[in-house]
């Protein structure tokens, strides 16, 4: 079962809930009856205990696989730096503080499967967006790219093959050209 799949799931599961409690407090004021407000504060501390606590349980389980705690004690084994400009991408070992020009290459970058890589992504005009794709067109990571900061994406490509790499933030009127590939193997 895919990860889609499973969400949809959850989704109907919550959707159908919640139909569920409207239809009972629909029906349940149809009735005319008298309630005291220590009732309406005991359901509400009720309430809002079961929140804390399903909002707990989430964050526990959600908030280790963050992509900050994810790869945070490990030191990447590479470091490619990414510069980006209307519209396009620039790919390099070198630092990203270094300046680029449009005529540089971008192409023939190649890494090693399984590698821990850290992209430090910055930009030199406005706001981009970095998502690379694996070889069968699935997002695998996302950052922004912004001007004036460097961005710090750690990421281990597993899949042998050419990732493709697309700006996810409308930048301009030829944004839909500005993408690039690298290769892993």
């Amino acid at each position: 079962m895919t990860q889609q799949v499973l969400v949809l799931i959850c989704f109907l599961i919550v959707s159908g809930a919640l139909l569920l409690i409207f239809q009972i407090v629909f029906h349940s004021t149809k009735k005319e009856r008298e309630i005291s407000p220590t009732t309406v504060n005991r359901y509400r501390v009720l309430f809002f205990a079961m929140l804390g606590v399903i909002l707990g349980v989430l964050l526990l389980f959600t908030l280790p696989r963050s992509p900050y705690l994810l790869f945070a004690h490990e030191q990447p084994e590479k470091i490619i730096a990414v510069v980006t400009r209307q519209f396009s991408f620039a790919l390099s070992d070198e630092s990203p503080e270094k300046k680029w020009t449009p005529t540089e290459s971008t192409s023939g970058i190649v890494l090693p499967a399984a590698a821990l890589v850290e992209f430090r992504v910055s930009s030199q005009d406005v706001n981009h967006g970095f998502g690379i794709y694996d070889p069968e067109n699935n997002l695998v990571a996302q950052v922004q790219s912004m001007p004036g900061y460097v961005n710090r994406l750690r990421v281990r490509l597993k899949k042998p093959g050419i990732y493709n790499i697309f700006c996810l933030e409308y930048c301009g009127l030829t944004h839909f050209i500005m993408r690039t590939s690298l290769e892993v193997r």
